[in-house]
């Protein structure tokens, strides 16, 4: 696992299914081979009793080619005096948080969407569900070399630039007025920005699920 950055893309919400295809196509233009699926969701619950901050539940999965069906992060936002808390868990922890009686389920959120690698770099282009409602339009880039963001970050971003400036259709490709719209876009984007700060930086691994539970939290709550 390598050193990751994660951007939202600029996306109507009637339009992302469009953009997420539109980024796919652009990244496979790029030589990249396709991985195959991948998906983080979170659970979010709240407390019914004051005092007591809420807690996110977060899914994360590998990648096809990768070993492992992914592991489970959960954090708490701290608050009232209590330190925020980012713990690994195993597999029955999510099952038994809807039991305890002092929290109740208040949302599920799920990014999911196609992998792909490109030379030191994998590219995770994902749509954000609400329900089954899409509301928005993520990439993640993934520096395979890197071990911290700050070695990662300059290359990622000239990756994804690469990637939303636009990229005419084939001509031989569908002769579709959307598409030849979004073929001619140049997607804007904005890095997601963990709080890892309150979660001891010192001994935090960027390169560990915890941290990549950290990015997705920060870009679904």
């Amino acid at each position: 696992m390598g050193a990751r950055v994660l951007y939202r893309i600029k996306a109507e919400r009637n339009a992302t299914s469009q953009v997420e295809r539109e980024l796919g196509r652009r990244v496979e233009a790029q030589s990249a081979t396709p991985l195959g699926a991948w998906e983080i969701s979170m659970a979010t619950y709240v407390a019914t009793e004051k005092n007591r901050p809420p807690i996110h539940i977060l899914s994360v999965s590998r990648d096809i080619d990768t070993t492992g069906s992914g592991s489970f992060v959960v954090v708490t936002a701290g608050g009232n005096g209590m330190p925020p808390q980012l713990l690994s868990a195993d597999g029955e922890l999510p099952h038994l948080i809807p039991k305890i009686s002092k929290y109740a389920h208040k949302a599920h959120r799920v990014v999911k969407g196609r992998a792909f690698s490109l030379s030191d770099f994998r590219v995770r282009v994902g749509l954000v569900f609400e329900k089954t409602n899409t509301v928005g339009v993520s990439v993640e880039i993934e520096y395979l070399p890197g071990t911290t963001t700050a070695q990662a970050s300059g290359l990622c971003e000239a990756l994804l630039r690469r990637i939303c400036a636009p990229l005419m259709l084939p001509s031989d490709g569908p002769n579709d007025a959307a598409m030849q719209q979004l073929s001619s876009t140049e997607f804007q984007f904005s890095p997601v920005a963990p709080d890892s700060r309150k979660f001891a930086p010192s001994t935090l691994d960027e390169c560990s699920d915890k941290y990549v539970a950290l990015l997705y939290r920060a870009l679904l709550v």
